[in-house]
């Protein structure tokens, strides 16, 4: 009977042996999986900012573009239509609001370096300005743009976006006179 007592016990052994094995594989392989999933996740999400980021960047040139041509051609005899200015007008609250929720996403889900941020204030300003300048009917002056750091943490979402809107007119003005007087240097 000890013989039988002895294979038993082994087999049993070998079972426990099985089923842990299997338990922790699943256990671990889930868990990696799940991680795994959480960071390819986070990458769409990232591309689909940055697409959407770029695109409304498109948009700005656009409408800048357009507004300049106006501009400089009011007295030539290029015809632009009377209505031109009302929905450039349109087209750069539009692009301005996008802006807004796209920056709101950012700054809120990205920890981003403090000259990120400033950056992101700035382009921010530019857009309102051009706003402005269709709504006043003066041109448009200097573009500025960001890139942003990667690695997000959620600590600090409210302190980074109130940062980035926390980028007023005078903050512009002085990087505009700044980026003029350097592009008058390089010449």
């Amino acid at each position: 009977m000890s013989q039988v007592n002895l294979e038993i016990f082994k087999a049993a052994l070998s079972l426990s042996v099985g089923v842990v094995t299997l338990g922790l594989g699943w256990f671990v392989g889930n868990r990696l999986s799940l991680k795994w999933n959480l960071i390819q996740k986070r990458r769409e999400i990232d591309m689909a900012n940055v697409q959407q980021f770029y695109s409304l960047y498109g948009e700005f040139k656009e409408v800048v573009k357009i507004w300049r041509v106006i501009k400089r051609n009011k007295d030539s005899a290029l015809a632009i239509p009377s209505d031109s200015r009302w929905s450039l007008l349109a087209r750069a609250c539009a692009v301005e609001g996008k802006n807004e929720a796209i920056l709101v996403k950012i700054a809120t889900e990205r920890d981003l370096e403090e000259k990120a941020l400033v950056q992101l204030g700035l382009f921010r300003q530019a857009i309102q300005k051009l706003r402005e300048s269709i709504r006043d009917d003066t041109e448009v002056g200097a573009i500025i743009i960001s890139a942003f750091n990667e690695d997000p943490t959620s600590d600090g979402a409210t302190n980074r976006l109130r940062r980035v809107a926390g980028v007023r007119q005078r903050d512009f003005d002085a990087k505009l006179t700044s980026f003029k007087a350097s592009r008058v240097e390089k010449e």
